[in-house]
């Protein structure tokens, strides 16, 4: 948590993409999930992804939560969303696309877009860990 909060958070207070009212909804939200109200969680995560949307880590918070309840549209169109605020985060964009493989199903033809995108950035980004962890779990060989 220490390394989250030196790493992700403070420059996020210094640049502005995060406030100190919206650290304080993240604390609530963590303090939610570590009671099991996961609506509470989810409603404060929602707030500080309304209010500063560029704060990628409430983004990608947010999507866990919605693939973690198998509520794969949502999450991936959750995902398309904070790609147009964040458009150069690569967990944003690998975990769209991991939503969207849930949604659609690898072998459906709404999938075929999705592989494409991350066998190109398993090429692009050989050392990327998230990208061949998906990979690796497609069924499609």
């Amino acid at each position: 948590m220490a390394t989250t909060y030196l790493h992700r958070v403070v420059p996020a207070l210094e640049d502005g993409t995060l406030s100190p009212e919206g650290l304080d909804l993240l604390e609530r939200a963590f303090e939610s999930l570590a009671l099991r109200r996961v609506v509470e969680a989810s409603e404060n995560l929602a707030e500080v992804v309304e209010r500063w949307p560029r704060y990628a880590p409430a983004q990608l918070l947010l999507a866990e939560g919605l693939r973690n309840r198998q509520m794969y549209d949502r999450c991936h169109d959750r995902l398309r969303q904070a790609e147009k605020q964040i458009p150069d985060d690569i967990n944003i964009r690998l975990q769209r696309i991991r939503c969207g493989l849930l949604r659609y199903g690898a072998a459906s033809k709404n999938a075929k877009p999705l592989i494409e995108e991350l066998e190109r950035i398993v090429e692009e980004d050989p050392d990327n860990i998230l990208a061949h962890k998906i990979l690796n779990a497609l069924d499609t060989k």
